[in-house]
């Protein structure tokens, strides 16, 4: 079987973010994806059990994306999106540019960035070969330094 191309998936991903298509975004996450959400203070997180459930929770809250720009690299997907939280006193959205790292046609590090430049450096980045470990990947927090000090 041939790898999906990058595109491809990028569409998959802009259009499981859109309508928060739980089983579109569980076939793309890795089992132990690495994720750091947008939130003031959250810890960074693995598996993909914790991503699901914080996009789900997310949604049925009343967050909405919307893609601004997609970007594909040969291992990552850049998506500028407008994130609307009705949660918040400023209903305004804001602009992210979430990065999704991939290997082996699947999403294995995902982290927000406030500056395109910022989001462009860190999806041109070499990451780990290997994914952490734990013994219970959806409850493991890591806390990791911000690389974007803009965020």
């Amino acid at each position: 079987m041939l790898p999906r191309p990058v595109p491809a998936i990028a569409a998959e991903l802009r259009e499981a973010l859109h309508t928060a298509d739980i089983r579109q975004l569980r076939a793309l996450f890795h089992p132990q994806v690495h994720w750091a959400s947008t939130g003031p203070g959250d810890p960074a997180r693995y598996g993909r059990a914790a991503a699901l459930t914080w996009y789900q929770v997310r949604y049925d809250l009343g967050v909405r994306t919307q893609t601004q720009e997609t970007l594909s690299l040969p291992a990552a997907i850049i998506l500028a999106l407008h994130i609307t939280d009705p949660t918040t006193p400023d209903t305004t959205p804001t602009l992210y540019y979430r990065v999704f790292h991939l290997r082996g046609g699947q999403i294995t590090h995902i982290r927000d960035h406030t500056d395109r430049a910022h989001a462009l450096e860190a999806a041109t980045r070499t990451l780990p070969t290997a994914i952490p470990r734990s013994t219970n990947p959806q409850a493991t927090t890591a806390q990791l330094p911000d690389p974007d000090p803009t965020r």
